[in-house]
């Protein structure tokens, strides 16, 4: 079983991190399968978005030498389960602080969304049919490690 969520305290900051002059940031939501990557893919070529996977941003961090939360972080994608949304966030923040000094507009997938993180208020949902969905999950299955968060999720979900 996962860890117990960590209590991890939002960092005080005087001033918003990101100018929403400079800076926009638009979550993609839907589940596995429903084509969020195929559509920021779209987005990124047809208006210069630049595309960041939270799912990426965690695998990256749970490999990362002297990682903080790398040892959690494998634990929670071990057991399927989310990672406490600060961790993400924070991967997330400094993702944008990477790019252009966090200038510019991205678009976040694999993130479950909540109006308080403070990186943005913009969504795209994406919504597949039940039998589409189960379709495409289960041709994806054969593809993927059979202990992964996205096997497991699948699982559950069908």
């Amino acid at each position: 079983m996962a860890p117990a969520s960590p209590r991890l305290a939002a960092p005080k900051r005087p001033t918003p991190r990101f100018s929403p002059d400079k800076t926009s940031v638009i979550y993609v939501l839907g589940g596995p399968g429903a084509g969020k990557g195929t559509q920021c893919a779209n987005l990124v070529r047809d208006y210069g978005f630049t595309h960041l996977s939270a799912g990426d941003l965690l695998r990256a961090e749970q490999d990362r030498e002297g990682s903080e939360f790398g040892n959690m972080i494998k634990e929670y994608i071990k057991e399927g389960t989310i990672v406490p949304m600060e961790v993400t966030v924070q991967l997330l923040e400094n993702a944008i602080m990477d790019k252009n000094e966090g200038e510019g507009r991205f678009l976040v997938d694999g993130m479950l969304f909540q109006s308080q993180t403070s990186l943005g208020s913009h969504l795209i949902e994406i919504q597949v049919s039940p039998a589409k969905w189960t379709k495409r999950s289960a041709s994806r299955r054969q593809f993927v490690p059979p202990n992964s968060s996205f096997s497991s999720t699948v699982q559950r979900m069908l």
